[in-house]
């Protein structure tokens, strides 16, 4: 399928709701789907709302349950809403996949956003994690002929501080890694850390981070991880570190490609901190670019355009089109976006700019996050897609 017949695969099946499929001749077909209630709807009524526009979009697409693989909520107020959620017919529905749920409030005024992906037509297991007693942590592995998908959501830890529930965190994921086979060095593509007041907590997240991946060996000569770290409200004030997280069984080492744009962004341990700006994942039907959150910086890691919202935005799209060049790649290969505001004052502008610069009707999830710069005032990460041929397993 080429680049252009992936575009016309986006589609708006309303004004709150858009999704993009990418399907090839090999049999995994891959479905992204936003959903935003409208404004001024009680949260009983924009979760139903969202059920009706779920049906919808489960019809022309050919969903079911069984293809269900991840979905995540943006609430506007996670203290008021979680319980009536996590009673809802439409929570309980969504968890025959993994289920995430943070507060981030989504653009439109509503009270209520949602991102689903599914993936169809292929013979795969699907397997949800049992939590014990804990029924806010999420978790599914979906096993098929090649690989092995682990997706967990809502992950946390005890602790006094964001230090300390970071290295907690970390540690009880590394032992849910290992009673699937997997490791956090060769297995994990991708995690989204939610942080509790971004300015007061982010320092202790990234000092127990980069403390944990010195021991794994992981530093700019071998890789880190492609992440995000976003300001999100979480289920209790005691919480500080939340995590989402994918990990693949059965991928090798050469097939991971970590990106960069020297000419455009700098490493991020030039200013301290461990991630990947993205990570290129290639199987043999296709690749799949998972980009990190990316802001408004230079090759010298500073603010490009401080207070300026708009061009900012321009400048965060401009460095993810330089990553994905070297890859045969560009905006118009991506699936799925996510665009953080620091405030919404210009928010419709924002998502014009984006959609004029990616293209059609791409799904896109826009909420409120602090970044965990000041001077940042938007950032954003996403999932591209584009076909390929090589001597790897194909996807899934």
């Amino acid at each position: 399928m080429k680049p252009l017949d992936y575009v016309a695969a986006r589609r708006k099946n309303s004004e709150n709701c858009q999704f993009s499929i990418y399907e090839n001749d090999k049999g995994a077909s891959e479905v992204f789907i936003t959903i935003e209630a409208p404004r001024r709807l009680s949260f009983a009524d924009s979760l139903e709302n969202l059920t009706v526009e779920l049906e919808r979009v489960y019809e022309e697409c050919g969903l079911t349950e069984r293809s269900l693989v991840f979905s995540r909520f943006y609430l506007r107020n996670i203290d008021e809403q979680q319980d009536e959620l996590l009673q809802s017919n439409l929570y309980r529905r969504l968890r025959g996949g993994v289920v995430s749920i943070v507060q981030q409030p989504p653009l439109g005024e509503g009270d209520l956003g949602l991102f689903l992906y599914h993936i169809k037509g292929n013979d795969f297991k699907k397997e949800v994690l049992e939590w014990g007693d804990d029924h806010w942590k999420s978790g599914i592995k979906i096993s098929g002929a090649n690989y092995q998908l682990l997706y967990a959501s809502n992950l946390t830890a005890k602790g006094e501080n964001s230090y300390e529930q970071t290295d907690a965190l970390f540690a009880s994921y590394r032992g849910l890694l290992a009673e699937h086979g997997m490791t956090f060095v060769e297995n994990v593509v991708r995690t989204w850390i939610y942080i509790k007041d971004i300015y007061q907590h982010y320092a202790g997240v990234v000092d127990a981070r980069n403390r944990i991946f010195d021991e794994l060996g992981l530093n700019r000569d071998t890789h880190y991880i492609a992440s995000t770290g976003i300001e999100g409200r979480l289920k209790e004030a005691s919480v500080f570190v939340q995590m989402d997280t994918l990990a693949i069984g059965g991928i090798k080492g050469e097939q991971i490609v970590y990106m960069e744009a020297p000419d455009y962004l700098s490493s991020t341990d030039d200013y301290g901190v461990a991630f990947e700006r993205g990570a290129k994942l290639m199987f043999g039907d296709r690749n799949r670019f998972y980009i990190s959150g990316t802001a408004s910086i230079d090759k010298r890691g500073n603010i490009v355009h401080p207070e300026d919202v708009l061009l900012q935005t321009r400048r965060a799209l401009e460095n993810i089109r330089a990553l994905l060049r070297p890859h045969q790649a560009d905006l118009s290969h991506m699936a799925h976006l996510i665009v953080y505001l620091k405030d919404f004052d210009q928010a419709n502008a924002v998502n014009q700019i984006i959609r004029e610069a990616v293209g059609g009707d791409i799904p896109i999830n826009t909420v409120q996050g602090s970044i965990c710069r000041p001077g940042w005032l938007v950032e954003i990460e996403g999932v591209a897609i584009v076909d390929a041929m090589n001597a790897y397993p194909d996807y899934l």
